[in-house]
């Protein structure tokens, strides 16, 4: 009964399951590579650029506000900690971000 509703999809829909595990498995390594807040914001953007195939507005809005959640979450307002990465953890930096995201908020006294 089961493989007769496979049969009958549509052909756009009938690759759709594969896909999906490969993006959940895109924002998995990036986010175990290079953390929560640039992971998650590559993947996001790279999502809405090669899946979703949203315009270029869309895609920097969600991009920006993906990371900004994080941030907002993670550093500013320490609602949980979250996991530097795989590339900073060997690099021993505290985020791959920290760079230019510490002088900014040390400006804004906000750290």
């Amino acid at each position: 009964m089961e493989h007769e509703a496979e049969a009958e999809a549509p052909p756009e829909q009938r690759g759709k399951p594969i896909t999906i595990v490969a993006w959940c498995a895109v924002f998995a390594v990036a986010i175990g590579l290079l953390g929560f807040k640039l992971g998650a914001t590559l993947s996001t953007f790279l999502f809405l650029w090669l899946a979703a195939r949203e315009t270029w507005k869309i895609r920097l809005g969600l991009t920006i506000g993906t990371y900004l959640f994080f941030v907002l979450a993670g550093d500013l307002l320490k609602l949980t900690e979250l996991d530097p990465g795989i590339v900073a953890d060997q690099l021993g930096v505290r985020a791959l971000d920290s760079f230019f995201l510490d002088p900014l908020l040390s400006a804004l006294s906000l750290r």
